[in-house]
């Protein structure tokens, strides 16, 4: 099925792209293994790198635990608020993308496995050594 999608998609020259914002832990202050949890910043600029590459043919489809959030943070008209009907449904749709743009956790990694592609991580996952955050990163290059 996502090879179909895949093709069907590539005719029509769209390249999606998943996104997952991880925001369970996120508060005021809040830090993981020491370091800060990354923001809308992060998501922001990762969106805009892959709109340098594949220009107007790129379509954003975001998963979150905190879906009110994303809807305050994130609202150009290519970004499409699809996810949190159900954690499997999620991964699903993540899964189907071309690429992927992911915050931390196990989730999101799934999601980047499943989808191929380029995978977009934060730059500090390479500093929660032995994680499957980390390991998973370096393992497959992503950047």
């Amino acid at each position: 099925t996502q090879l179909l999608l895949h093709k069907s998609v590539d005719k029509l020259g769209m390249v999606f792209v998943g996104v997952h914002v991880r925001r369970t832990e996120d508060f005021a202050g809040y830090k993981r293994f020491g370091h800060p949890m990354v923001d809308e910043k992060y998501f922001l600029t990762g969106m805009d790198h892959y709109r340098k590459k594949y220009g107007g043919s790129c379509v954003f489809i975001l998963a979150s635990d905190s879906m009110d959030w994303c809807r305050d943070k994130f609202t150009a008209e290519d970004v499409y608020l699809i996810g949190g009907i159900s954690p499997a449904e999620d991964l699903a749709l993540l899964a189907a993308c071309n690429h992927s743009l992911v915050s931390y956790g196990s989730f999101g990694l799934w999601a980047g496995l499943f989808a191929g592609g380029e995978v977009i991580v934060p730059h500090s996952i390479l500093l929660y050594k032995g994680t499957s955050s980390e390991t998973t990163a370096t393992q497959f290059g992503w950047t």
